[in-house]
């Protein structure tokens, strides 16, 4: 698939569904593949692992892997789903995996264990287009629909809610814990173009709408200095709000660079990725930006993440690649052995290891350090 291709299905503006008005509904989600999965709920954020998992690695039954001299090795696990494309990845509290399917139908959420075993939930909306997913301070799973201009929320029972944002053609992309413990979320299209914020119970207080119209707010995080961070995909620059609703926006040096996700690194700047700049940027909590180019042209940078030991990884959704980068701008980079995965999301598993996803694939990765960076 082309640049321009994996570009569009990564901006997701695809199908725009009309949601009138505010409400919320609720069901058990039924799942559509199980493998052997356990859904019995948390574990107080104490992950109890079998002697299946990686700390003694076992082989999931259709499984590949990739090592390089014993340094590290990448294990890839195909979905049991045709089509699933995994996308935006995260830990539970249930010490298991969950994920978003965004072009699945019907969409899906997905779950998975350490060891492979693999749920997949239904989402009542069957176009929703699920993007970002988190786990959220109240115990549940957030998520936001981006076709079908909803928040949703998932117990680790499978109970689904949905909330429909107060105007249609909101787009929600990203989520994240704001510096108040409430949810904080992008709405990226032109005729969206806000930061909101909700509630648990589903509450949409407050929308902002930005200084400038059309730059697509992308991802948000809260920063070390208790205000939002995003970035603005054609607005070309990084964005800073406070939970007031005061912007500031800081441009980037080099035109057209796309910054699409934004972390907070170890050393508490804020890091993000240029996916059409192909570059690794940090910003001060002051504004002022440095930029790190990737060794390999035409990469295509898509999600950046802390990894294990909090430090900073990136997938290359071109470059079929994972990267890490160190506070001091080094970059290694690790191929994938699927060509054409399509590596998207990141996140450190309840086994300490670097998860991701692989949306052309159809596989959800893992990649083990044997010797850690230091």
């Amino acid at each position: 698939m082309s640049n321009s291709g994996r570009a569009r299905r990564w901006q997701v503006g695809l199908i725009r569904l009309v949601a009138v008005g505010v409400c919320a509904w609720t069901l058990a989600a039924a799942p559509v593949v199980a493998v052997n999965a356990d859904t019995s709920g948390g574990t107080g954020g104490k992950c109890r692992l079998s002697d299946s998992s990686p700390h003694s690695p076992g082989r999931s039954a259709g499984s590949t892997v990739k090592t390089d001299r014993h340094r590290w090795s990448i294990e890839e696990f195909p979905l049991p789903e045709p089509n699933s494309t995994p996308l935006v990845i995260t830990q539970g509290r249930d010490c298991a995996l969950w994920f978003t399917e965004v072009f699945a139908t019907p969409s899906r959420i997905g779950r998975m264990t350490v060891d492979g075993d693999v749920t997949q939930y239904a989402l009542p909306t069957p176009d929703a287009r699920p993007l970002d997913i988190l786990a959220a301070p109240d115990g549940n799973l957030w998520f936001t629909e981006y076709s079908a201009n909803r928040i949703g929320r998932l117990t680790y029972d499978g109970i689904l809610t949905e909330f429909v944002l107060p105007h249609p053609d909101s787009f929600p992309a990203f989520i994240t814990v704001g510096p108040d413990r409430a949810l904080w979320f992008t709405e990226r299209e032109a005729t969206g173009n806000r930061i909101g914020r909700m509630t648990y119970d589903g509450t949409v207080t407050h929308e902002f709408t930005l200084p400038r119209p059309g730059v697509r707010p992308a991802d948000i995080v809260t920063g070390p200095d208790g205000n939002l961070w995003f970035t603005e995909l054609a607005g070309n620059a990084i964005g800073r709000m406070t939970p007031q609703g005061v912007f500031t926006e800081f441009p980037l040096p080099n035109p057209d660079s796309s910054p699409n996700t934004i972390i907070v690194g170890p050393d508490r700047n804020l890091w993000f990725v240029e996916t059409d700049g192909n570059r690794v940027g940090r910003i001060t909590p002051r504004g002022k930006i440095t930029e790190f180019a990737l060794p390999h042209p035409g990469s295509f940078p898509s999600v950046i993440a802390l990894g294990p030991h909090r430090q900073i990884w990136f997938t290359e959704l071109d470059g079929n690649r994972l990267g890490h980068i160190t506070t001091r701008g080094v970059i290694r980079e690790y191929d994938i052995p699927t060509p054409q995965s399509g590596p998207r999301g990141l996140t450190v598993g309840p086994d300490g290891q670097l998860w991701f996803t692989e949306l052309d694939a159809n596989n959800i990765g893992r990649l083990t350090m044997h010797h850690p960076h230091r």
